[in-house]
């Protein structure tokens, strides 16, 4: 019998399934959203359920005894609106093309959406809306990484990619441009920040 499991009894044959589901917290990304609290965006890693029989005739003797096997794992993605520590909304986001990861929402934009990155096999810039569709994904360079920097005006967004790993950390940094669709616009060198002057402390 699997740990956590419940003993189902159906005339002459046992069933046994553990239950329940799990989110991982590691996995969680928050975002306050405007004046309504706080979006929390997680995946629900529902637990597959086992089916064991047992099987006896009428004389008590066993016929057999056999494993269906797990229900297909699922994980569903799903955004929950937070305010002053009650839930006041939920809503099931859609299927996404990974299973492993959670949308990290990082920006805001003005009609409500969401941009910000989904990891997969390379970082992906995503942009989703407040009922979780999916409305683009822009892939990154997969041998690096990519922070989300700036929400547009004009519905795009700004996000810094780092290349080529090496002694001291990613030697290669550049600001990228995406349009609202999520195409790109324009890929500059990051040089960093620049001082603008300096200060002279007299005692």
């Amino acid at each position: 019998m699997p740990p956590n499991a419940t003993l189902h009894e159906r005339g002459s044959r046992c069933r046994f399934g553990p239950l329940g589901s799990y989110f991982s917290d590691y996995d969680v990304a928050m975002i306050t959203n405007a004046d309504q609290g706080v979006v929390v965006s997680w995946r629900d890693f529902q637990v597959p359920t086992y089916s064991y029989w047992r099987e006896w005739d009428s004389e008590g003797n066993e016929l057999g005894i056999g494993d269906s096997g797990p229900a297909p794992e699922s994980y569903p993605w799903k955004l929950t609106t937070v305010s002053g520590g009650v839930v006041t909304g939920e809503v099931a986001a859609a299927n996404l093309p990974d299973q492993d990861h959670t949308p990290q929402p990082v920006l805001q934009r003005e009609d409500g959406s969401y941009l910000g990155y989904l990891e997969l096999d390379a970082p992906q810039m995503i942009a989703f809306s407040a009922s979780g569709s999916i409305l683009w994904l822009s892939p990154t360079n997969p041998d690096g990484w990519a922070d989300p920097l700036y929400a547009l005006a004009d519905g795009g967004m700004i996000y810094r990619q780092y290349t080529n790993y090496g002694t001291g950390g990613y030697q290669t940094r550049e600001l990228i441009q995406l349009s609202e669709q999520g195409e790109e616009l324009s890929r500059v060198t990051d040089s960093g920040y620049l001082l603008s002057g300096t200060q002279h402390v007299y005692n």
